[in-house]
């Protein structure tokens, strides 16, 4: 059995990471390119997940805001589609020419009507997701996202009409919400607009709202979700919902804002969510690392020094081998106990694996299914 590890550095790699915010521009799927594939892993409150390419390539992806999987022939949430199904996988090249950004997928179904139902109550549950294309005195212009124009309009066209009310909430690049039933705001659409579908993502509806209050998240480029007329308002299911403000409430990494992709502004350096054009940030004497300034890598360990605390790894994706030394603040744990470093070079016998944690530099060793 091979090792795996997930390595958190803090100083500069030249491995990828996170893109910096895509154009606010619809795809042409003539532009994606058809990967056969098995889907192998999915994180579907990120929106993110890995399939197997038929000619054996592990290929990761992250879906943009107006991203939707299509199963049975109709849309689909990435939860709702099984491991191992196989499909045709749309894919687009990030910033740096890789094709990691999944627009939909085809598996050649006819439409299946139970698929569709439970997609609609899946929506209604959430809010319809949209982006915002301009905001004017106390109207906030949407344009909503779909990949099937026409199935939108038979599900929601009576409710989305002028005079109608609705429920405005802010959301993030990934569909999530904050607290709708708090921090909605109320609103009465005054306008409904046909916007051309030729590209992908675009539902060819557009709406202006009228609010109250001017919410700092209804901007430009931002993704919101709007509960139409007679939906219930309600927060999403806990830990789907982002909670928690800022680095004072970080109790739970997987609950929380991401701070870094939310704000990039606060971080001088890039981390893995944003800032692609800035250095990262250099390590210092006696100086803990800032949060975020680690970079996750995932690889197999090949080499390990436990009296030097060294070793080698090589990477997942491109099979690049990379040489590491714990930094003086570096540890590796157990889940109940801090072992001694010597279990590096043991780790490939015992069949162990490698899970990053929390500060740079702080690995986390565990067996399979632990």
């Amino acid at each position: 059995m091979r090792l795996l590890c997930v390595l958190l550095f803090a100083s500069a790699l030249s491995l990828p990471a996170a893109d910096a915010a895509m154009a606010m521009e619809f795809p042409s799927l003539n532009d994606a390119k058809r990967i056969h594939g098995e889907l192998v892993s999915v994180d579907f409150i990120l929106r993110k997940g890995e399939f197997r390419a038929d000619d054996g390539k592990l290929m990761p992806f992250s879906m943009p805001p107006y991203a939707i999987m299509k199963y049975k022939g109709v849309e689909a949430d990435l939860r709702e589609v099984p491991l191992g199904t196989k499909m045709n996988f749309l894919m687009l090249p990030d910033a740096k020419g890789l094709l990691t950004r999944l627009v939909t997928t085809e598996d050649g179904q006819p439409a299946d009507v139970a698929q569709l139902k439970k997609f609609r109550e899946f929506t209604e549950k959430r809010g319809i997701a949209g982006w915002i294309d301009k905001t004017e005195g106390n109207t906030v212009t949407v344009t909503f996202f779909s990949g099937d124009p026409a199935a939108f309009q038979a599900a929601y066209g009576e409710l989305i009409a002028v005079g109608k009310s609705c429920k405005l909430c802010v959301a993030n690049d990934e569909l999530r919400t904050w607290n709708p039933g708090v921090d909605g705001e109320g609103s009465s659409i005054m306008e409904v607009n046909k916007v051309p579908t030729d590209y992908f993502g675009s539902s060819g509806v557009q709406v202006t709202l009228k609010v109250s209050n001017m919410l700092e998240g209804f901007r430009r480029g931002r993704v919101v979700r709007v509960f139409l007329a007679g939906w219930k308002v309600q927060d999403q299911f806990y830990g789907e919902s982002l909670m928690g403000y800022g680095f004072g409430r970080m109790l739970n990494q997987e609950l929380v804002e991401n701070v870094a992709m939310e704000y990039p502004e606060q971080f001088p350096f890039r981390t893995d969510f944003s800032n692609a054009d800035l250095r990262w940030y250099q390590l210092k004497d006696e100086v803990k690392p800032p949060p975020f300034s680690e970079h996750v890598v995932y690889g197999q360990l090949v080499e390990a020094d436990a009296k030097s605390g060294s070793g080698k790894f090589i990477t997942e994706l491109t099979g690049e081998e990379v040489n590491f030394t714990l930094i003086k603040r570096g540890t590796c744990h157990g889940h109940s106990r801090r072992p001694h470093p010597r279990r590096l070079a043991a780790a490939a016998g015992e069949g162990l694996q490698w899970r990053h944690a929390a500060p740079a530099g702080h690995w986390q060793l565990h067996r399979p299914g632990e």
